[in-house]
């Protein structure tokens, strides 16, 4: 059992590395990177489990995708003055 493990770690590692690198984003943003990656993974439907997906599986209803964004996009911070 503890090869599953492994071999799921080493998938969120993947995942996170690809988007790092897609961003175009230092080692630093590593924990971010690999917290997006089990969001996405967790809201992707598998056929391990009949076409749905983790958070179905969890939850008992179908993820928000809407609300994804793409990870290392700019953003900006706006403040209003008071």
């Amino acid at each position: 059992m503890n090869g599953v493990v492994e071999r799921k770690n080493r998938h969120i590692l993947e995942t996170a590395k690809a988007m790092l690198f897609e961003a175009n984003l230092s080692k630093r943003f590593c924990a971010d990177a690999c917290h997006y990656a089990v969001t996405l993974i967790n809201r992707m439907p598998t056929v391990i489990i009949g076409k749905n997906t983790p958070f179905q599986l969890v939850f008992g209803k179908k993820p928000r995708v809407d609300t994804l964004k793409i990870f290392g996009c700019v953003c900006y911070v706006h403040y209003q003055d008071k």
